[in-house]
């Protein structure tokens, strides 16, 4: 499978809100739990489980080159009644016991169990929104994406990308369009892909 030549747009707001440092809004520490290991020595992951076998909690650590913890990472999951995610709740801790990464991700789905929206929401060190986002799919009739359009919390589309597809679900033609606060078009870009997945041509 070919990667896709606007994967970057799709997934931005994810990795921002992934990887942006956010403390605790109510100012509350990590658990006193031990969080420093020898160095070379990684703990395994904890994770505990519904009654359905879903995943609903994820402990684990951060390590550095060398192998010393650098935080500590929890992540915690809902479910809907037909086992979809739909919240996704991202915390990390630094050795001292404050929080520096705070995330939470939502998702809906349609009535052919499709992922309908998306949504992302980040905080910064001093605790101030800096990410919202909302995603919203458009899909084929054979069940193949071929619209993502990302808009901020106050409606205003930010990015849209449109998708060709074969009966197979390969990826032909991409288009990806971002646009001015006033919306009208800042940018398009395009690609071509052969049924491989290599790009034949860009504009």
């Amino acid at each position: 499978m070919h990667r896709n030549f606007f994967s970057v747009l799709v997934v931005l707001s994810s990795l921002i809100i992934t990887f942006s440092a956010c403390k605790n809004r109510q100012g509350e520490n990590a658990s006193n739990e031990t969080m420093v290991t020898s160095p070379g020595e990684r703990k395994p992951p904890e994770f505990k489980y519904d009654d359905r076998g879903n995943i609903i909690q994820r402990k684990d650590f951060t390590y550095d080159m060398q192998g010393v913890v650098k935080s500590k990472n929890q992540y915690d999951y809902k479910y809907d009644d037909r086992g979809n995610r739909i919240e996704e709740i991202t915390q990390s801790w630094d050795l001292t016991g404050k929080r520096i990464i705070y995330t939470i991700a939502r998702f809906k789905y349609n009535e052919f169990n499709l992922k309908a929206e998306s949504s992302f929401v980040s905080y910064d060190p001093d605790g101030h929104e800096v990410v919202n986002v909302r995603n919203v799919y458009t899909y084929d009739k054979n069940g193949y994406e071929i619209k993502d359009e990302q808009f901020d919390k106050d409606g205003k589309r930010l990015t849209t990308v449109t998708r060709k597809r074969d009966e197979k679900g390969r990826i032909l033609e991409e288009t990806a369009t971002s646009y001015n606060p006033d919306g009208t078009i800042k940018e398009t870009k395009g690609a071509q892909y052969d049924i491989n997945g290599r790009i034949l041509k860009t504009w």
